[in-house]
């Protein structure tokens, strides 16, 4: 359906026949396995191995998913050489693992998907399976399938005879007596190795070799000369493309991922192709000459053409390539991991490099290798055996069983051979099958209705876009471009460089790491208006929602000077958003959020902001005598200034909006910061916006809505606080929780549905939310970049406020912090988009937009285009800003920190004369400059922020 043009009358009901029968059977296939599966469980149980209980339909992948990403969040980052003092990875690389290890014991039983499993480090059982010959321990055969496109039915994956006849072939090219006479090539191949690093090294000059890829050219070269009887170069093709395919095999976790089937393939034709045209050179080559000494690749081949033995199924071509790939595969890398685990250690330990060098230079003085000689170098032995300890190539040794077995003195046991779908609950008597198939129909024919009407509305705005030229990716089939979006964030973050250093900051672009899709998709769809001019407009999807990428220049200026409310705020997004922004200004549309606007804009008139002045130099103070404390007598001291900022601001808000201090409302900032981290775990421009959230991530929506409900009760409280207190005391000077109140209580255009209760409670929230701002970080970070504008800033106000007092005269007067705060907000706008929907048909530049797009505009993206900033457009010049912000660019309609038209941020005014404040006095009391500890990575949670706490040398003054 993508990108299609839906015109006439589609028939609906005989495609929900259709997905009825699909959902029928479906239905007593899964029930079927269900059942399989419960009775494996209470087996299992009957001799008391427990386990966690799967969910209905995907076993404990969920919950393994959950166990992963909260190991990734509270892991520590990657650790430099100096760090490493112990080398235990499992709790990071499987902490499902590790956690069930601890809670269920060395033995126990979970489930993925459809398959039951039997985890097991009991030491008589994995004795037991090391000394078994039972071939009905076979290879698990999901694990089978999976890896099929790299290995087929070689014989690391085949089981029974198939696997018997391929040990007999290839086991004795791998006997000692053959490995003696490859000493020669292993030896020639490693001195080949050799002379690259001593050509790298030079005049004796110390050089930093990164030394995996040179370890798998050298190990591929020696299993290609030693069984394939040619060189690394000449099947260097095949080589790459294997570990391409790998790549693709292991992007997720074999335990709890998806693969991407299209490029998987590609690649195995690719591979399958190159490797029989080098199994018909040598055909060839043997018609012409005969030798007694055979290879490996000869032997297969032979095999492969006389064994009768081989199954129907397994073609004598498919034979020989999944042998191939299997030795092409198995032969470099693994051995090549294990030199680069093994360098890696005696990197550590220099003691054990002069043990082996000192027993090298006696055992082989001329350097000449043969089995004698490597049999006596028993220290490389014992380190080569503690790496194989530490790092063993396999993580697991993963058996399915075929019948039932027998393991020490436990009963028969059945494990991984069966498939599971529904809790563990074990399943007696007869349970009927047809009325729930016949709920699962109505189920699947609403949910086709439903996704059908809402494909053609997509597939219609799509088509009327594409006729005025807004072109775009073309689209899945249910998610829309999200799985693509997913793909390119992936592959932008393995591409990525890691966090920077504060010395390595050089320019302050991250849009290509932060919205890797977009810059994509830009370069590739965008409309291009000038040739100079690389603003762009494209269309793209999520689901069954329609997007507008809207960078052109007209677009943006039309954009930024409307008052039209059809253009409001994207109703996916408020959806997503609602716990923590409810119905509030923020997200609200049309008359509803009028009304909000007329109570709350007021509070933020500079007459307004103008009284706020003592209470923001007094936040300031305290926040001064806090850093003065940290720093004591002159010394130089770290300080982390995110936190301090954010209590700061939240400080300010709650004096000036709610009448209290931070320390009252501290719990509903805390909490409210959880919130968001819950709401924002992963970027939502590329999650679902869908029921599917609740259904695959319950734990976690029980945990917003819990955090949810506690915010809005501790508020109810606020507000129950101050109306006693108003209920005592009158005064004509109130605050913005007050008029809210008021408001709330008598305007009579409140929505039905929108009660006075929530009215207060949701913008009392987006109030507490957006106090939490991060600009001032921003400042704090690149001033210390620049100390010659800490000098400016500390001159200028020294000779405005030499009393240290602020007044709003004396703000206007500081223009050198004002020009600061003006490129900071260029650079690391708090908001990376104006966001809007199409509530009705309108008309931006020359693009008529129909309703239900949502349009997206980059901001970060517009304040760095070269053509209108000049080609220092990613640098940080606060004197850009000299003569005012309609001079500062040739575009300054395309200047908007605080987002665009009638819907830009009420707070500005305030804002500005939040960060003078404290970043002026910041500066009068400090030097400073970044840490080494402080590493460089913007990203998007709601709003633009540091990944890593900026952290500061300072000193006073």
């Amino acid at each position: 359906m993508e990108g299609a043009v839906i015109s006439g009358f589609v028939s609906v009901f005989p495609a929900a026949i259709a997905v009825a029968v699909v959902a029928v059977l479906v239905h007593l296939y899964f029930y079927s396995a269900w059942r399989k599966t419960a009775e494996l469980r209470r087996k299992l149980r009957e001799q008391g191995v427990m386990g966690p209980p799967p969910s209905v339909l995907f076993g404990n992948l969920p919950e393994m998913k959950k166990i992963q990403l909260e190991a990734a969040a509270m892991a520590s980052p990657p650790r430099h050489a100096s760090a490493i003092v112990a080398h235990d990875y499992t709790s990071t690389l499987f902490p499902y693992l590790a956690k069930w290890r601890k809670q269920y014991g060395p033995l126990y039983t979970y489930s993925t998907g459809t398959k039951q499993h039997l985890y097991t480090t009991k030491v008589e059982m994995v004795k037991d399976l090391t000394l078994s010959n039972n071939l009905n321990l076979g290879k698990p055969l999901f694990i089978n399938k999976r890896n099929a496109p790299l290995f087929g039915h070689g014989i690391t994956t085949t089981n029974g005879s198939l696997w018997v006849l391929q040990r007999k072939i290839i086991a004795p090219e791998f006997f000692m007596d053959r490995v003696r006479g490859m000493v020669a090539l292993m030896a020639k191949a490693g001195s080949s190795l050799i002379e690259k690093w001593e050509a790298r090294i030079g005049d004796g000059s110390m050089v930093e070799i990164e030394v995996d890829e040179d370890l798998k050219e050298y190990s591929a070269d020696v299993i290609a000369r030693a069984c394939f009887g040619s060189s690394y170069e000449k099947g260097k093709e095949i080589f790459t493309k294997i570990r391409d395919l790998q790549k693709l095999l292991s992007e997720e976790s074999i335990l709890v991922g998806s693969i991407p089937l299209r490029r998987i393939k590609e690649l195995e034709k690719e591979i399958n192709s190159s490797i029989w045209e080098t199994v018909q050179q040598r055909r060839e080559q043997c018609s012409k000459t005969s030798s007694s000494d055979k290879d490996l690749l000869q032997l297969i081949m032979e095999a492969a053409m006389t064994e009768s033995s081989l199954p129907a199924k397994h073609s004598s071509k498919n034979f020989i390539v999944d042998n191939c790939k299997t030795m092409y595969f198995a032969g470099h890398e693994t051995t090549a991991v294990a030199a680069a685990w093994s360098l890696m250690l005696l990197a550590l330990h220099p003691d054990w490099q002069d043990r082996i060098r000192s027993e090298f230079a006696h055992t082989c003085p001329d350097g000449r290798f043969d089995m004698t000689a490597i049999s006596q170098l028993k220290s490389v032995s014992l380190v080569v055996q503690e790496m194989l300890r530490l790092y063993p190539p396999g993580a697991f040794v993963s058996r399915e069983t075929f019948e039932e077995s027998m393991s020490h003195q436990m009963y028969p046991i059945l494990t991984s051979c069966a498939r599971v779908i529904i809790q563990g609950v074990v399943i007696s008597g007869f349970v009927p099958v047809f009325p729930a198939a016949i709920a699962v129909v109505v189920v699947a024919v609403v949910f086709h209705l439903y996704f059908y009407s809402a494909w053609r509305k997509a597939a219609e705005l799509r088509r009327k876009l594409g006729e005025q030229g807004v072109m775009g990716p073309p689209p899945s089939a249910l998610f829309g471009n999200l799985p693509e979006m997913k793909k390119i964030q992936l592959e932008a973050a393995a591409m990525a460089s890691p966090p920077c250093h504060a010395s390595a900051i050089v320019a302050h672009d991250y849009t290509s790491t932060v919205f890797p899709y977009f810059v994509k998709w830009r370069k590739q769809y965008g409309i291009w208006l000038i040739p100079t001019d690389a603003s762009t407009l494209y269309t793209y999807s999520t689901e069954t929602k329609q997007h507008l990428y809207a960078n052109k220049v007209e677009l943006v200026k039309d954009l930024k000077l409307s008052n039209n409310l059809n253009l409001g705020k994207p109703l996916d997004v408020k959806k997503k958003f609602a716990p923590i922004l409810g119905h509030s200004i923020i997200v609200s549309n049309g008359s509803f959020w009028a009304l909000q606007h007329k109570i709350i804009a007021s509070e933020f008139f500079m007459d307004r902001v103008r009284g706020m002045v003592a209470l923001m130099a007094e936040a300031g103070s305290s926040l001064i005598e806090k850093w003065e404390a940290r720093i004591g007598d002159g010394s130089m001291v770290e300080i982390e200034v995110d936190e301090d900022l954010k209590e700061y601001s939240a400080d300010v808000i709650s004096r000036a909006c709610f009448g209290s201090s931070y320390e009252k409302g501290k719990e509903i900032f805390t909490k409210i910061t959880d919130l968001q981290k819950l709401l924002c775990g992963e970027n939502f421009l590329v999650s679902s916006i869908s029921l599917s959230e609740k259904f695959f991530k319950p734990s976690q929506h029980r945990r917003i809505k819990k955090l949810e409900k506690e915010i809005n009760s501790s508020i109810c409280e606020t507000v129950q606080q101050r109306q006693e207190q108003c209920s005592k005391t009158s005064s004509s000077d109130k605050d913005l929780l007050q008029l809210i109140m008021e408001a709330a209580m008598t305007d009579s255009s409140l929505r039905a549905k929108q009660s006075s209760r929530n009215f207060i409670i949701d913008n009392c929230k987006t109030m507490y939310f957006v106090g939490h701002d991060t600009t001032g970080a921003w400042s704090l970070m690149l001033l210390a970049l620049h100390p010659d504008w800490q000098d400016r800033i500390r001159s200028e106000f020294a000779h405005t406020c030499p009393d240290g007092r602020f007044d709003m005269t004396a703000i206007s007067q500081l223009k050198s912090v004002s020009l600061v705060v003006q490129e900071t907000l260029r650079l690391y706008p708090p908001g990376a988009f104006v966001a809007r929907e199409t509530l009705d048909e309108v008309r931006l530049g020359n693009v008529v937009i129909p309703k239900g797009v949502c349009i997206w505009t980059l901001i970060p993206t517009l304040h760095r285009e070269i053509e209108i900033w000049g080609e220092d457009a990613n640098e940080f010049k606060p004197e850009r800003f000299a003569d005012g912000i309609a001079k500062a660019g040739k575009v300054p309609q395309l200047y908007m920190p605080f987002g665009a038209g009638h819907r830009q941020c009420l707070g500005k005014n305030f804002a500005l004369v939040e960060l003078k404040i404290i970043i002026s006095l910041i500066v009068s009391k400090f030097r400073f400059s970044l840490s080494p500890e402080y590493h460089h990575s913007p990203s998007f949670r709601m709003i633009m922020g540091p990944s890593n706490s900026v952290k500061i040398v300072c000193q006073r003054v």
